[in-house]
């Protein structure tokens, strides 16, 4: 059965969503790297952190 336009609406709407929190994480782990640039180990969770949210990122935008 197909999905109604309201379900598929609502289906973009939260991709959409879930798309722009990527982003903030995107941001949230640029201020985090620039926040711990003096200790090694803050900074590889920061790199870390980026890596993830921009994979997450591409997986969404794929969709």
């Amino acid at each position: 059965m197909d999905k109604s336009p309201d379900s598929n609406q609502e289906s973009w709407k939260n991709i959409i969503d879930e798309i722009e929190k990527a982003l903030r994480e995107i941001d949230l782990s640029e201020k985090a790297f620039q926040w711990a640039q003096n200790d090694q180990e803050e900074v590889d969770l920061a790199i870390a952190r980026k890596k993830a949210a921009v994979e997450y990122f591409n997986f969404l935008t794929k969709k």
